[in-house]
């Protein structure tokens, strides 16, 4: 018993550390991830299309109009659309490069109506845009999200354990 205890304890330290001590700042409200709805669900790799692919990130729930905010330092490099086909005003984003310690990483936020320049350098947790109403987009009742889509070193990853 004081070992499961133990190692339960040890567990929930990891999960709070992100990976190699790195964790996004609030990007909207807590970071919660959207879980299941009556689109899918938010976490990274759910199935997409009838399974022919596979979400590409995670999807961070976000009122409409609310503040959203940079994961981390970075660098804003362009508006960045989910969606090449989509004129929506929905269909927007945000591309940035991380810097210091987050340099290897770049990010993906889409939904999102950016109020910085590219070019503009931004700290973590400071605002860079507005959350976009995107669930009118969706025939099915979604629940308001940013998806935020992950890389390092030009590879994606799973951003889930950096919402620590």
């Amino acid at each position: 018993m004081k070992f499961a205890f133990f190692f339960a304890t040890v567990i929930l330290i990891a999960l709070h550390q992100g990976v190699n001590g790195l964790c996004f700042s609030s990007i909207c409200c807590c970071n919660i991830v959207r879980q299941t709805d009556n689109c899918g669900r938010g976490t990274y790799g759910a199935s997409r299309s009838g399974g022919r692919r596979s979400h590409r990130g995670i999807d961070i729930i976000c009122p409409a109009n609310s503040d959203v905010r940079a994961p981390f330092n970075a660098t804003i490099i362009r508006t960045a659309r989910p969606y090449s086909n989509n004129n929506g005003r929905h269909n927007t984003g945000v591309l940035m490069k991380g810097t210091g310690k987050w340099a290897a990483h770049s990010v993906k936020m889409f939904y999102v109506r950016k109020t910085v320049n590219n070019g503009d350098h931004v700290r973590g947790g400071s605002n860079i845009g507005v959350m976009t109403n995107m669930a009118r987009e969706y025939r099915c009742t979604m629940t308001n999200h940013i998806h935020v889509q992950l890389y390092k070193n030009n590879r994606i990853i799973d951003p889930t354990p950096y919402t620590c």
